[in-house]
């Protein structure tokens, strides 16, 4: 059993912390020279400490402010006609070819729920089924993860990322990036 090692007071401030290093995964960070380790309670704790250090904020160019993960201070509208418009204007404005995801553990935003947002536009599958794609895995780099499942429409891409919520780079690092950079570069979910 995987315990909180985050103070009553934290997990009340955040829902979403990591917990730094878990005795079991120790050895195989090792091998890999400690890449990034999986989400856990206490991940905004981390994320906080390093964009707020003096170096990161130099290299990024950023402004001298403390930063938080998040805030009370930040206003906006939201849209309660959901993001279906945007997608729309996107597909009838421009030549764009857009992806969308979401985590199979996302509690926010159900995967099945984008799928059917997706699918209310009325764009033409280009195949019709669902294809895996997949990512390198973290400890064993001659190994490849299951990263999810997508369907790829005329313009529009939806995938699923596995093991991931909300926010899929922080839940999940290498299947983010790994779902980002084969969209950059080969136009879709899965460059392996």
């Amino acid at each position: 059993i995987l315990v909180s090692t985050c103070t009553i007071k934290q997990e009340l401030e955040m829902t979403h912390r990591f917990t730094k290093d878990l005795p079991h995964f120790a050895a195989a960070r090792a091998r890999v020279n400690d890449p990034p380790a999986p989400y856990g309670p206490c991940a905004q704790d981390y994320l906080t400490t390093y964009l707020n250090r003096a170096d990161v904020k130099a290299a990024v160019h950023a402004l001298p402010v403390q930063y938080t993960c998040c805030s009370t201070s930040l206003r906006y509208t939201i849209n309660d006609k959901g993001v279906v418009p945007i997608y729309q204007r996107l597909m009838n404005n421009t030549n764009w070819h857009i992806m969308i995801y979401s985590g199979t553990a996302d509690s926010i935003v159900n995967f099945v729920q984008t799928e059917t947002i997706v699918n209310s536009m009325g764009r033409p599958l280009k195949i019709n089924e669902y294809r895996a794609w997949n990512y390198p895995d973290v400890y064993y780099p001659k190994s490849t993860q299951l990263g999810g499942f997508y369907l790829t429409f005329d313009r529009i891409t939806w995938a699923t990322v596995r093991n991931s919520g909300h926010m899929v780079p922080q839940y999940n690092p290498p299947a983010g990036h790994e779902i980002f950079l084969s969209f950059i570069t080969v136009g879709g979910p899965g460059r392996m």
